[in-house]
Parts: structure tokens; C-alpha cells; sequence
């Protein structure tokens, strides 16, 4: 068996990345462009959201989907805490956000 070494390995993980990010922001197709600005407008997802929390409260009634829908909020708020203001400091891997 071969030694494994991780400077080699972890060389190789981060030119992939730089090169896969770089591939997808550089590729600029214009149905891909207008797909992601697309998607990125606040207002279009309004519906999903609506849609989500009818079948929540239809699934789980009022006070239910209230303590999710609070669970959920929790939730996010801790994983955006957490990634943007503990682990992308400490990677010190620029991402767009």
C-alpha cells in the first residue's frame, strides 16, 4: 500500500473547488444567468412559501405549525450564525453568499 498523504490530497481538493467555482461563475450561459437572477428575486418565492405554510397548518393546525414555523426560524438564524460568522472565518474560503 501506498502512504497517504494529505498536503497531496488536500491540494488537490482545493484546485478542484477553485476550479468547479470558477467553472460555474465563469460559465456565463445566458439561460443559466436568467435562470439564477431569476430565482434570486425575493418576491418569487412568496408563493412556495405560502403554499408551504397552508399544508403545514392543514397538516399540523395553527398552533403546530406556529411552534415549527418558530423552530424553523431558530434554526436558520443558528446555521447562518454559525456558518457565516464561525466557519467561513476560520476557512478562509471566500464564497459568494
Amino acid at each position: 500500500m501506498g502512504s497517504f498523504d494529505v498536503e497531496t490530497v488536500m491540494d488537490w481538493l482545493l484546485k478542484l473547488d477553485t476550479d468547479i467555482l470558477l467553472a460555474v461563475n465563469g460559465a456565463h450561459s445566458a439561460c443559466g444567468d436568467a435562470f439564477m437572477y431569476f430565482i434570486s428575486q425575493k418576491l418569487v418565492w412568496i408563493p412556495v412559501y405560502v403554499v408551504l405554510l397552508a399544508v403545514m397548518i392543514w397538516k399540523l393546525g395553527w398552533k403546530n405549525a406556529l411552534i415549527a414555523l418558530l423552530l424553523i426560524g431558530a434554526s436558520v438564524g443558528i446555521a447562518d450564525f454559525v456558518s457565516s460568522g464561525i466557519i467561513k472565518p476560520m476557512a478562509l474560503r471566500l464564497r459568494p453568499c
